[in-house]
């Protein structure tokens, strides 16, 4: 399956993301009023676990909540991350109730998730799956290096792959350290757009990931703040899926 150019992933056959119940609402196969999905402060080792452990495919989603304004807030995990080695895969399913209807200055750059090098995610080599409203309005796709030194920042993007509001997203990623490689899947589609295969003029990959972050950080101040969900974050060797 090829990407349209100009494409939304909110148009065409539902998908398995689509089909999951808006957050804070019971999952399809439960009771009414009972096992909802619900905004709660959660521990990175309740929430985080390798994929083929039951707790992933839990009958209670622990949905979490981020509303922030030129702010992060994450959860970060350094014990399923260790296991892994230098090549994995990751899942994570995210919502986008709300994101800024202002026309920005330059941008507003947001980032869901990211592997860091360091415990400190502001130094240190770090590999973030994120994305971009540029002047246009829509809201796409980028798999963004930096170094925290030379050579400094760059990444791969996306601009036809554009994100809605009000729906859910799944969100896979592959890296490989020794290889210098970086996958990206949307819903179940790679993006080749966003396949990193370098050294690239400089940029290599480190030779470990201690800390694995998710959630939600924007780098760019808007009136209309962000208003994202976080469910199913899963790690592991083998590729994980969206079902």
């Amino acid at each position: 399956m090829e990407l349209t150019p100009t494409r939304s992933l909110a148009q065409g056959k539902a998908t398995e993301a689509q089909r999951r119940p808006r957050p804070g609402r019971p999952m399809p196969e439960q009771g009414r009023h009972k096992d909802l999905a619900i905004a709660m402060p959660t521990r990175a080792a309740a929430l985080v676990q390798p994929a083929r452990r039951k707790a992933v495919r839990r009958k209670q989603p622990r949905s979490r909540r981020v509303r922030r304004s030129r702010a992060c807030q994450y959860i970060r995990e350094n014990k399923t991350i260790a296991a892994m080695g230098p090549s994995f895969y990751g899942r994570v399913f995210f919502w986008i109730e709300q994101q800024p209807i202002e026309k920005p200055a330059t941008l507003y750059h947001w980032t869901l998730l990211s592997a860091d090098e360091l415990t400190d995610y502001n130094a240190g080599k770090v590999l973030r799956l994120g994305g971009h409203i540029e002047a246009s309005g829509t809201n796409w796709v980028r798999f963004n290096f930096q170094t925290h030194n030379n050579p400094g920042e760059t990444g791969l993007s996306d601009p036809q792959l554009v994100l809605s509001t009000k729906r859910w997203y799944c969100a896979e990623f592959y890296y490989s350290l020794p290889d210098n490689e970086a996958r990206i899947w949307l819903d179940g589609v790679e993006d080749p757009k966003l396949h990193w295969k370098g050294p690239m003029g400089g940029y290599t990959f480190p030779a470990a990931v201690t800390w694995m972050t998710f959630g939600w950080a924007e780098y760019q101040a808007a009136h209309t703040p962000w208003e994202i969900w976080i469910d199913e974050i899963a790690i592991d060797t083998k590729p994980i899926g969206c079902n």
